[in-house]
């Protein structure tokens, strides 16, 4: 049987899942998730698509990973940002790259290929107002939030809210604390949204997702305000501590995964010194592999028997997608195709 993986190259997560299903005798296909900046080759015939020679409609279920923004590239110089001078020649090669490829990803949902996770409810995820809603209507926690570009706003809210953190509205980037300096700046709040919400105190936990159900549930060992900006996370070095979570949390937990229509999805939690559970977000491409390795959790044993599951009965794939629009509510109106980092 072939099965395909979608992501970059290097990816521990690939690497591992790859492995996994070669194991049980699966003919893998990796396909490059940056295969056109690499300029490797593809074609699409009317019928079939090709990938450095392969024809890709033999593989029986995928796993996406990622898959690149049409955004152009930010560059770095001695700590300052500055976008690449041809970066409108950039911009619409990253275009052309995406638009072919989500295509031929939603092709596949019409010819009734698994895909775990599908494109166009992973890309939906990523727009944080849909998420904080679906977590609040499945009855969790969530901080207090004001997503604007109103610094009126903004300053009633803090008036309100003890202690405040702001993030980009779309995600992706570490939260920060909001003080005097970024309140003398608020006028510039008026070019574009930004996340403002009450700062939870307490420890990160991390809810594995998989196929709904819930495949592992750690506490990250560390005390800064954001556990990705901690040297220790970045270095492979945080602490996990398996966690016995409420019922009633985990089970809110996969019906947020799949009201999305996803089959696999990290959530964060902060577990207050209270016992509350509040929830940050849902990730559609979250990183797990260290979580892995150090809690001896299986994700990628589960992650490679629901492929192996869907691909050997694609109709029960059909069945639990439909499962998971019935669930969806207003969160149907995802849209494929939408700019997107995943996390």
């Amino acid at each position: 049987m072939q099965l395909g993986i979608i992501g970059v190259p290097g990816d521990s997560r690939v690497d591992t899942l790859e492995r996994f299903l070669r194991a049980q005798q699966c003919d893998v296909i990796v396909v490059n998730s940056r295969s056109f900046s690499a300029q490797e080759s593809w074609a699409f015939d009317g019928e079939h698509t090709w990938y450095q020679g392969q024809n890709l409609s033999h593989a029986r279920a995928w796993c996406l990973f990622t898959y690149p923004p049409s955004f152009p590239n930010m560059w770095t110089d001695f700590e300052d940002y500055f976008l690449y001078r041809d970066w409108y020649e950039d911009y619409m090669h990253k275009r052309e790259h995406r638009s072919f490829l989500v295509a031929w990803l939603l092709s596949l949902g019409h010819r009734g290929v698994p895909v775990l996770n599908p494109p166009e409810h992973g890309i939906g995820l990523q727009y944080k107002p849909v998420e904080l809603e679906l977590a609040r209507q499945e009855g969790l926690k969530v901080p207090k939030t004001l997503i604007t570009n109103d610094p009126d706003r903004v300053r009633d809210f803090v008036s309100e809210v003890p202690e405040v953190v702001y993030k980009p509205a779309f995600g992706g980037s570490e939260c920060r604390f909001l003080g005097a300096k970024e309140m003398d700046q608020l006028e510039l709040l008026k070019a574009s949204p930004v996340t403002f919400q009450e700062c939870i105190r307490g420890k990160s936990i991390r809810v594995m997702v998989v196929d709904g159900k819930v495949v592992s549930a750690v506490r990250l060992m560390s005390d800064y305000l954001d556990y990705r900006s901690d040297p220790d996370y970045s270095a492979g070095k945080t602490s996990y501590e398996t966690v016995e979570l409420p019922k009633v949390l985990l089970n809110a937990a996969v019906r947020v995964v799949e009201r999305y229509g996803l089959y696999f999805s990290g959530i964060d939690f902060i577990e207050t010194a209270s016992g509350d559970y509040v929830f940050l977000e849902a990730n559609a491409s979250p990183m797990y592999m260290d979580i892995e390795c150090r809690a001896q959790h299986p994700i990628t044993a589960e992650l490679c028997a629901a492929l192996l599951k869907y691909a050997n009965g694609p109709e029960a794939y059909a069945q639990a997608l439909q499962k998971r629009r019935q669930r969806q509510g207003f969160a149907s109106y995802a849209m494929p195709g939408l700019d997107n980092v995943w996390t």
